[in-house]
């Protein structure tokens, strides 16, 4: 059982490390399981946008609905953090389902900057033919944690489950100098 949405960021800051908490709820109120993970990007610009996919084992019997909570006490914005994104990196990118039926999402990320970027990760969101988050993904690009000036890496975005049938699917990469 999975909750997966996106993160909207409407401050003037980088969100590093952005936590998001989901609790399943029973009719009384009472939480009957939790999961937090932070959101899949390295960070959320200002004005972008970051998937979240949260995993429960098993929808437990009796929850009826979910509550969630973006951050938290003791989390902060972060101003200090040099993210990059397509005015270092350019990608293409393409998807297919493999041999289980699952969503594969490849590419190639490509370092156009004259700076070795650390730690380049390629995002993807999948949505429905409402424009609904069904799914998303994430995986680190690059050997050892790094991708060099001019340098080319290949990635692919295994998507287990999606909530409803895919549509459409954005794919971003970030990194930092």
């Amino acid at each position: 059982f999975y909750i997966t949405g996106e993160v909207a960021n409407y401050s003037g800051e980088v969100a590093i490390d952005l936590p998001v908490e989901a609790a399943l709820i029973a009719a009384d109120g009472a939480s009957l399981a939790g999961a937090v993970d932070v959101v899949m990007g390295l960070g959320v610009p200002p004005g972008g946008f970051a998937p979240f996919s949260l995993r429960f084992g098993a929808r437990p019997a009796g929850a009826i609905d979910y509550r969630l909570a973006v951050g938290g006490a003791n989390w902060a914005l972060s101003a200090d953090v040099a993210l990059v994104s397509a005015d270092a990196l350019t990608w293409t990118d393409g998807s297919r389902f493999d041999d289980f039926g699952r969503l594969v999402i490849s590419g190639i990320v490509t370092n156009i900057s004259p700076d070795t970027i650390q730690a380049p990760r390629a995002i993807a969101t999948i949505f429905d033919a409402a424009g609904l988050v069904i799914g998303a993904g994430a995986v680190d690009v690059g050997t050892a944690g790094t991708l060099a000036p001019g340098e080319d890496a290949a990635f692919d975005i295994l998507i287990p489950e999606t909530g409803g049938d895919p549509a459409n699917y954005i794919v971003s990469v970030q990194g930092r100098r």
